[in-house]
């Protein structure tokens, strides 16, 4: 999979995906929250893949961290968006994690000492947004 190739998933319907995809119930989690995003069905791909839909529009893409993630971020950083305004927030992945956020090219990346920990992939949306919508501020890590 491609960053583009994930792009092209945020536009099409649950049913669509479901039905080109040939997903099983089994794969599918309903009513589940991610962050801020609450009640959405979410479609396990394996591989670390979760498509989070809420009215049958795929509303985020999350890819946990390891090859692919790492394989995305770098293809991002290699894109002509790369150099697109960016937010550093604090990561739920960890004290010293950091998530930087590219909201108006719908991709942020948490990182920790090199290493991505996770992706989320989004319709593009304003960072005030994502910070309103998505993002949770994480709580404080405690040893």
């Amino acid at each position: 999979m491609t960053w583009n190739e994930y792009k092209r998933y945020l536009m099409q319907s649950y049913d669509q995906f479901i039905a080109e995809h040939q997903i099983g119930d089994d794969q599918i989690d309903k009513g589940v929250r991610y962050e801020k995003i609450t009640d959405v069905d979410c479609v396990r791909l394996g591989y670390g893949q979760h498509l989070f839909f809420k009215a049958g529009q795929l509303r985020l893409i999350y890819i946990s961290g390891g090859e692919l993630a790492t394989r995305i971020w770098e293809e991002f950083e290699r894109s002509p968006h790369a150099d697109a305004p960016r937010q550093v927030v604090r990561s739920r992945a960890g004290k010293t994690a950091k998530q930087i956020v590219v909201a108006e090219q719908g991709i942020t990346a948490s990182i920790q000492r090199d290493e991505i920990d996770f992706l989320e992939i989004y319709p593009p949306l304003s960072p005030t947004d994502y910070l309103a919508n998505i993002y949770r501020e994480p709580k404080p890590f405690i040893r």
